[in-house]
């Protein structure tokens, strides 16, 4: 493993050649680190990256420089923003040579399209794929697919094409010897071939995913894959469970080994990855414990790594925010290890029975086709619902869209992995099932039936699904359609005269404010809320900027509004109307007393006075004020959000959070330290006292 420093170095001298104006044409660079002790010579690399909008137009593509000399690069274009520039990619480039334990720089800049030159084709890798195959003991009965066959025998579809490297992906069932197909099993083979080199990936997917299977459940199997005649993965007395899938991925070949060091500014600046502080300097002892952690955790096939098994437990967890702490780790340190926990639990989100897919199309199933569709209990077994009861189906893990983890969008991000960007899908896919169809609105997909935290974390995967699928993905106009319906849900009711608007910026539709007697609502689900619809701007849905600029009145007001001082600015419930049936509260003031701060409206804001009433220390905002998952901590992502939208007092909102006494320590857990996009220094100030009126 190469010293961290030399991380830090690197992106310090990428960050000035960035802004050097001789080399204008510069994107961004990215670092290739061989911890090896291998020198790896001429050998291809594939990596995803993404891109800020304006930046590559349609006629340019991505060269790659190495030592000021052009290297050899294929650009797999994926999605592109709404002016049609590029918004994500696929690239994969080939360094002349990485010394052992060493790491050199690729400079990726823009240039006018050419004509690619053609790679592996279909008939090559027919002929020459190292046949990787699934075999499975039922009952004594064996089950098989081979990727030869289905390359051989299905038209598959092309995900990679260029010089440098071609991918196919293939789907088939799984037969026994008299040719009869297991009723509930599928295989799936992603292939990649190298040009340059003899090394092909395959990426071998075994799924229990149908959605319209009459006897639907889970399924025990004995299992063997084997690579070119070689056994390469085995396991004895698999529970597959309903509607999930695992994959194992091998190589033939050269295997190249690389860890990409990304540039993280520059990957923020693109609005894809929340804006975290800067600052940050991650410890190796929280690197060191995360892969301890992940290791000694169940990451075989249907493990789940250490994720919380039971998704609805509550209280803080490194997996609830807006991307999970190992992820976050990941991108701050670009370290092999968090990498290694990031790209591995995406590869196990497949472990959660949420994977529907449509026999007839080879996809996740479409509200569209089947607008009835519903995962619900309670009306599983309507007629209209085109699903079935299963049976056996125990599973030890129960998901849920309010507490869900971003398991699969950095992964799929910085990798452009098929398999990835499926999970992603049908994660989006499981949060509009999980409700009977009349409450999401049938086709459109709402979430305003949820719990505030629900349609904050469901709108994030969803943003992120819409985002980033392929355009030419059959599925890009569905998710996208969804987003926009929900988007277009909250700018009706909470924007314009809506119906739903108060002066407190709260979102008060489905289950928001069901707390003491359908008064109020959790103060921190709220921020969950606003940091997901500010996401959803930086992302580029602009058409959520009204509904960004309403929900941070919400922070903003607990921090500057008359009659509410910020020490109370990051309470556990906020109180909203005096009863289930009465009008939200028109001020601040009347919520401040309603919480239970009706004894410190006398007292002048974070005076010693204040301080002595509460039995705590002056500037302390309490909700466990040193834990970086504390409710303070929260309030930092939704804060964020209400400067960029320079709304009214947001500056001062901002300043007075950072002002507070106890703060806690992010550098090991720093999901929640996000900072203004808008802002290039935050100075708080000193000694700030509000009077309460």
């Amino acid at each position: 493993m190469l010293v961290r420093i030399s991380h830090y170095l690197i992106v310090f001298v990428i960050s000035l050649v960035m802004t050097s104006p001789l080399l204008a044409a510069v994107n961004v660079s990215v670092v290739l680190e061989n911890n090896t002790s291998s020198t790896q010579t001429n050998l291809p690399y594939t990596f995803g990256h993404v891109f800020k909008a304006g930046e590559l137009a349609a006629n340019q593509t991505v060269g790659a420089k190495m030592n000021g000399s052009d290297i050899p690069v294929q650009v797999d274009k994926k999605a592109t923003h709404s002016d049609g520039s590029l918004r994500h990619a696929i690239i994969t480039v080939r360094p002349t040579s990485i010394s052992a334990n060493s790491s050199v720089t690729v400079t990726l800049y823009s240039k006018s399209s050419i004509s690619a030159a053609a790679g592996v084709t279909l008939q090559q890798i027919r002929a020459s794929n190292p046949d990787t195959v699934i075999s499975l003991d039922i009952g004594g009965t064996i089950y098989t697919a081979s990727s030869s066959d289905l390359l051989a025998n299905t038209t598959p579809t092309q995900w990679l094409s260029g010089p440098e490297v071609s991918e196919w992906l293939v789907s088939g069932p799984l037969k026994n010897s008299q040719g009869g197909t297991h009723p509930l099993l599928s295989a799936r083979f992603n292939v990649r071939a190298f040009t340059s080199t003899n090394s092909v990936r395959v990426s071998a997917v075994l799924e229990n995913s149908w959605t319209y299977s009459v006897t639907p459940g889970n399924v025990s199997y004995d299992v063997i894959v084997e690579m070119a005649g070689t056994p390469v993965y085995s396991k004895l007395n698999v529970t597959h469970y309903h509607h999930a899938r695992w994959r194992k991925t091998f190589w033939s070949g050269v295997t190249p080994k690389v860890n990409v060091i990304h540039d993280i500014n520059y990957l923020k600046s693109t609005g894809a990855i929340p804006n975290y502080n800067p600052s940050i300097r991650v410890p190796e002892s929280a690197l060191s414990n995360l892969y301890s952690q992940y290791t000694s955790s169940n990451t075989d096939i249907m493990g789940i790594g250490f994720i919380n098994p039971y998704m609805p437990n509550t209280g803080g967890r490194p997996d609830i925010g807006p991307l999970p702490n190992w992820t976050v780790l990941h991108l701050l340190s670009m370290d092999e290890r968090a990498w290694e926990v990031s790209k591995g639990i995406g590869d196990l989100a497949g472990s959660w029975s949420i994977h529907y897919r449509d026999k007839n199309t080879d996809l996740p199933v479409s509200l569209t086709d089947y607008p009835n569709l519903t995962t619900h209990q309670n009306v599983i077994t309507s007629p209209e619902n085109p699903l079935r009861n299963c049976n056996p189906c125990s599973t030890p893990y129960t998901d849920d869209e309010s507490h869900q983890p971003a398991m699969t969008f950095v992964p799929y991000l910085l990798t452009g992995d098929y398999y990835l960007l499926e999970e992603l899908q049908f994660w989006a896919n499981q949060n509009s099932f999980r409700t009977g169809a009349s409450y999401r609105g049938y086709e459109k997909g709402l979430y305003v039936w949820d719990q505030l935290r629900g349609q904050a974390w469901s709108l994030r995967t969803l943003g992120h699904t819409a985002y980033i699928t392929p355009d030419n993905h059959p599925m890009k106009t569905y998710f996208t359609n969804m987003l926009n319906e929900n988007i277009n849900f909250y700018v009706t009711n909470y924007t314009n005269g809506g119906r739903e608007m108060n002066n407190l910026g709260a979102i008060v539709n489905g289950y928001s404010v069901s707390q003491n007697n359908n008064t109020g609502m959790r103060t921190w689900m709220a921020d969950y809320f606003v940091w997901s619809i500010g996401n959803l701007v930086d992302l580029g849905y602009t058409s959520a900027v009204p509904v960004r600029d309403y929900v941070s009145i919400f922070p903003v007001g607990r921090l500057t509004a008359p009659g509410h001082c910020w020490i109370d600015g990051a309470t556990y419930t906020s109180i909203l109307r005096t009863s289930g049936s009465s009008p939200i509260f028109s001020t601040f003031a009347e919520m401040y007393v309603a919480s239970g701060s009706s004894n410190y409206t006398s007292l002048t804001c974070n005076s010693p006075q204040m301080a002595a009433a509460k039995n705590t220390i002056q500037g302390d905002m309490g909700g466990y004020s040193s834990s970086p998952e504390g409710f303070a901590a929260i309030a930092h992502a939704a804060m964020a959000v209400a400067v960029d939208s320079k709304i009214a007092n947001s500056a001062q909102a901002w300043a007075q959070l950072m002002s507070r006494t106890i703060k806690p320590d992010f550098n090991s857990y720093p999901i929640w330290d996000i900072v203004p996009r808008s802002q290039k220094k935050m100075t708080p100030p000193t000694n700030v006292q509000i009077t309460i009126q």
